[in-house]
This record gives C-alpha cells, sequence and structure tokens, in this order.
C-alpha cells in the first residue's frame, strides 16, 4: 500500500487553504454590505438633490437652504467615508485573494507530489508482477520441458 510521507503537510496544507477561503467569502460578504451602504447613501444624497431643487422653485427661505446645505455637507463626508471604507475592504480582498491563490498552489504543489508518488509505486508493484509472473512462466516451463 502506497504511503505519502507528507500527507500531514498535506492535510495542514488543505486546511490552511479552507481558513483562507473562509475568510474571502467573509470579505466578500462585507465588500458586499460596504457597496449597499454606499448605494443607499448616493441614493440618499440624489433624493435630497431633488427635495432641494423643488424647496428652491418653490423660494424657499434661505434659513432653509441653509439647512439643505449642511445636510448635503455631512451627506458628502459620509460618502466619502463609506467610500473609503469599501476601498479598504477591497484592498483586503484582494490581498485575501492573493493569499488564497498561494495557499492553493501550495497545496496543489503537494498533491501532484502525492500523484507522481503514487504513479511510481504503482509502475513498481506492476513491474514486481510482471516478474514475478515472469518467473512463474519460467518454472513451469522448465518443469515441463525438463522430462
Amino acid at each position: 500500500m502506497y504511503q505519502f510521507n507528507l500527507e500531514p503537510l498535506l492535510r495542514h496544507r488543505r486546511f490552511i487553504e479552507e481558513h483562507v477561503h473562509k475568510e474571502f467569502v467573509a470579505l466578500q460578504c462585507q465588500l458586499e454590505e460596504e457597496e449597499r451602504a454606499l448605494t443607499k447613501l448616493v441614493e440618499r444624497e440624489m433624493e435630497l438633490m431633488n427635495n432641494f431643487r423643488e424647496i428652491k422653485e418653490k423660494g424657499a427661505s434661505g434659513s432653509m437652504l441653509g439647512l439643505y446645505q449642511d445636510f448635503f455637507e455631512q451627506l458628502s463626508q459620509e460618502i466619502h467615508i463609506q467610500a473609503a471604507s469599501k476601498r479598504e475592504v477591497q484592498k483586503k480582498l484582494d490581498q485575501k485573494r492573493d493569499d488564497l491563490m498561494e495557499a492553493m498552489k501550495k497545496r496543489k504543489a503537494l498533491e501532484r507530489l502525492k500523484e507522481k508518488g503514487l504513479q511510481a509505486y504503482q509502475r513498481k508493484i506492476l513491474r514486481q508482477e510482471q516478474n514475478l509472473l515472469g518467473e512463474i512462466a519460467i518454472t513451469r516451463f522448465n518443469r515441463t520441458h525438463k522430462r
């Protein structure tokens, strides 16, 4: 029976890959949340602009326009912060993707090594079987022809 000497390392590499993959998926979910939050803020800003235009057309007071201006500034700042948060998560996701690719490469390298070892073992067993069958054939031939 074939025994891969580096099997514990292969199991460890699979574990590492699985762990990194889970972190990658979690970051993908987090990025989607950040994108939804940013979209919601931008939609809110567009809605506020429409309301501002309507109020301005109706001839709103200066204090009301000032309140809208303050709210625009606050919302713009929130959008800027949310966009920065989204970029940060995207950067983490890109790094985690690189980590995942590296973990996969390391695991696949060991799996290829294991497969090559198994193939070499199978060739060795086949050679041994062929040699044994050859010896049996020679022995039978010698027995039948010695008489």
